[in-house]
């Protein structure tokens, strides 16, 4: 039995292991062109997530909460309440959710502060990469 367990796990990590990993949730607005008309940025932990609200199609909008870990750019609360899409359908174009508990960096759209553009996993050089992009003042 453990020998068919440990077979059976064996397999499995070697199916999964070649899976693309989706990217995290991006626009069609290139993140150039909304480093001079972004509301926000911020670094944020995921709290929670709402349940799944049809979007446009293939997609689906999510109301989650945000603990602020640092403002990049525009003025939010300690913990902040935003909305983010996911597209899942077509497969070539299926994004990967945020994880609660992971800490992430957002961009807001041009008009609404509130409303997810972009979300990045957390490292100090993706935030180092963001801020000299953000560097400029928004329009």
């Amino acid at each position: 039995m453990k020998t068919t367990l440990f077979l059976f796990l064996s397999l499995a990590a070697v199916a999964f292991a070649g899976e693309p990993e989706h990217p995290l949730p991006g626009c069609y607005i290139p993140l150039s062109e909304l480093a001079t008309t972004s509301k926000g940025v911020l670094v944020a932990t995921l709290l929670s997530v709402g349940p799944a609200e049809p979007g446009p199609s293939g997609a689906s909008d999510f109301d989650s909460r945000w603990k602020v870990v640092q403002t990049l750019r525009g003025h939010y609360p300690p913990e902040a309440k935003l909305d983010f899409r996911v597209q899942e359908y077509p497969e070539q174009h299926r994004e990967r959710s945020p994880v609660v508990g992971q800490t992430y960096i957002l961009v807001s759209y041009d008009i609404n502060p509130n409303q997810v553009a972009y979300i990045f996993d957390y490292t100090e050089a993706k935030q180092h990469e963001i801020e000299r992009l953000f560097s400029t003042k928004p329009k």
